[in-house]
């Protein structure tokens, strides 16, 4: 009797969480494997954003500075489509499905090393060398509405929890104006999920190349201003395992 007690009571916090949308008692560990996975995924379905969610805000954020403008998903999708014809990229293209991670080093606070290999002489039968990078991040399901994501601890995009279990979204631009805020009723929140992923943050000698290839220093397609976003929602958030 005592046993069932206190199980019941070590699920009280899972169920709170459910009914209300609280935050759980800890974030969800997204393994590396994944984002790889997601990235093979990706390639398969020939889904071009989804390849660049799986880059960090940090290697974006070179990209842009090194090019001295906003280098966005458009310029990423713009790249994959002209270089489509190009031998290395047609050769990744039909081989990156039997990439596999052989070597994962944590280094720092959040960073590591892996190598991926491949299961074909690609890239001159080279093994790729990259870093990664985790970040905490944050999802809100809302009844009949896409998901709302950020990253956690940055007031760009946040969701701000109410004690009646109700939400405020709010996204900020980089001077810290709110371009965009709403109210979520408790009654409308399916749940509130804190997860860490892990993301593709370096390419080792590939990066120049990739920093090329999306229009850095020279590039194919000329300025242009960020996408304008829905005004109802974040950005798609990241698949979940098996989806």
């Amino acid at each position: 009797m005592r046993r069932s007690l206190l199980l019941a009571l070590a699920l009280v916090p899972f169920v709170v969480s459910e009914v209300t949308g609280a935050p759980p008692p800890a974030p969800h560990q997204f393994q590396p494997t994944q984002t790889l996975q997601d990235l093979k995924t990706a390639f398969a379905r020939g889904d071009k954003a989804e390849e660049w969610r799986t880059l960090s805000p940090g290697f974006k954020a070179r990209l842009s500075k090194q090019a001295g403008r906003h280098v966005d998903v458009a310029d990423y999708i713009h790249a994959r489509n002209a270089y489509r014809n190009d031998p290395r990229v047609k050769e990744l293209q039909q081989w990156i499905h039997t990439a596999s991670m052989t070597r994962f080093h944590k280094f720092g606070n959040g960073k590591a090393r892996a190598t991926i290999r491949f299961g074909a002489a690609i890239l001159v039968g080279k093994d790729v060398q990259v870093t990664m990078i985790n970040h905490g991040m944050w999802r809100l399901t809302v009844r009949g509405d896409q998901p709302y994501w950020g990253f956690m601890g940055d007031k760009r995009s946040e969701a701000i929890p109410h004690r009646d279990g109700s939400y405020t979204v709010v996204t900020r631009d980089m001077q810290g104006k709110v371009i965009f805020q709403k109210q979520i009723p408790a009654n409308q929140v399916v749940n509130y999920f804190r997860f860490n992923k892990w993301f593709f943050d370096g390419f080792g000698n590939m990066e120049q190349e990739f920093m090329r290839g999306v229009g850095v220093g020279g590039g194919r397609r000329a300025a242009a201003a960020p996408p304008p976003r829905s005004n109802n929602t974040l950005p798609p958030p990241p698949r979940a395992p098996g989806r």
